[in-house]
């Protein structure tokens, strides 16, 4: 584990964009150092990191792993469904570093945590950023030999790592233990530290939960099929005052895909002209419907829950089989001043 350095940054800036222009690679050094450095010693400081060629060389394998992450991201939550379906649990210690990572990112995030960022991989320092409650936590899953024992400098350097991010609080999630002294550092220094022993329950917590909706979503109390498709679902919130509390749907008596949950602003403020975009996936992963609705035209208040409900219509009876995932989305105006009448 290391620090975030110039060079992992300006390597992520060419991992997303092959050929940045010159200025923009400038001004990211420029910004990750906090000083305003002419461009002849800015010039000179790229010199001394690495060639261009080595880095566009980098930068393709660095986007080659990052793929491989998003596929294992993919696979853990099959192997999830599976174990649901199966009972058949998860061993993992069997699972790579990078599975492993996967599956402690969807562990975390299953417990009402929100992603905020995804650290490079070839940073070699935390892992992902969440938050919840305005609470801003640094994520490690640290993927060790079975009987291996975290130490404390690990611990503590876990701490300095995340302050250069602004964190608020840290969690280390490994499949080993951590050592007498590491605990001793965690609780001195406020990290929460879940070795194999805590980690179990949580993921074992998230199976029966799939397990238990993987029933509900084919019986209904008259014992009839509610639905005949079943989809990933992905929520992003790009803002996070109103949260989604439930979320369901259904294949209708017409053949219509419908949608129907509940909404409720958690902030202090109200928000207007709440809206609801959801976008289809096929298995090929391509986005096949798309579908923007409007749940709240005036104001919801703080603390105020509404409901909503939108339909597919459009989607042919063939398709159905085929979508496997649905992305959906909350966008709304904040408003900061309590004097605002609609």
């Amino acid at each position: 584990m290391r620090s975030y350095s110039l060079y992992d940054k300006v390597l992520e800036l060419y991992a997303n964009n092959p050929e940045p222009d010159k200025d923009t690679v400038k001004r990211t050094v420029r910004n990750f150092l906090k000083r305003k450095y002419p461009d002849r010693k800015i010039d000179r400081i790229l010199e001394t990191l690495v060639s261009e060629d080595t880095l566009r060389q980098e930068a393709l394998h660095a986007r080659n792993v990052n793929n491989l992450r998003n596929f294992a991201e993919s696979i853990i939550e099959s192997r999830i469904r599976d174990s649901a379906k199966t009972g058949v649990p998860i061993d993992i210690d069997e699972l790579d570093e990078i599975n492993f990572k996967a599956l402690i990112k969807f562990i975390i995030l299953s417990y009402n945590y929100e992603l905020l960022y995804t650290a490079p991989l070839f940073a070699n320092s935390l892992d992902f950023i969440a938050h919840r409650n305005n609470v801003k936590v640094a994520v490690y899953a640290l993927k060790t030999d079975p009987a291996a024992r975290i130490n404390a400098r690990i611990v503590r350097q876990a701490r300095y790592i995340a302050n250069l991010y602004n964190c608020d609080s840290v969690i280390i999630v490994t499949n080993g233990f951590f050592d007498n002294e590491a605990l001793t550092a965690g609780e001195d220094i406020g990290i929460t530290l879940l070795d194999k022993s805590r980690i179990l329950p949580l993921l074992n917590n998230i199976i029966q939960t799939s397990r238990k909706e993987q029933k509900e979503l084919l019986t209904l109390q008259n014992g009839g099929i509610r639905n005949e498709i079943y989809m990933e679902k992905v929520i992003r919130f790009p803002k996070t005052k109103v949260q989604i509390i439930d979320i369901r749907y259904s294949i209708t008596d017409e053949r219509h895909l419908v949608f129907w949950g509940k909404l409720v602003n958690t902030g202090k403020k109200p928000v207007l002209n709440l809206e609801i975009n959801v976008k289809l996936f096929n298995r090929q992963g391509d986005c096949v419907y798309v579908k923007n609705v409007t749940v709240r035209e005036g104001l919801l208040m703080s603390k105020e829950e509404t409901d909503f409900s939108f339909t597919f219509s459009e989607i042919p009876e063939s398709e159905f089989k085929s979508l496997c995932r649905y992305e959906l989305t909350l966008n709304y105006k904040n408003i900061y001043r309590n004097n605002l009448f609609v």
